[in-house]
């Protein structure tokens, strides 16, 4: 589903991490200013988990 081959996801799991999903909610009384906010923390996060 997420394109990880087999090997790929026990080398995961043998360090104990393992492929996840992110929920989030947005609810119609969030500001643009709040949403901005979101999404600018989710994509210094993942460039964080990337290793960048």
């Amino acid at each position: 589903m997420l394109g990880l081959q087999d090997s790929r996801f026990y080398a995961l799991k043998a360090k104990g991490q393992a492929p996840g999903w992110l929920r989030v909610s947005l609810h119609y009384t969030h500001s643009l200013e709040d949403i901005d906010h979101l999404l600018d923390r989710l994509q210094k996060a993942v460039k964080t988990l990337r290793g960048g």
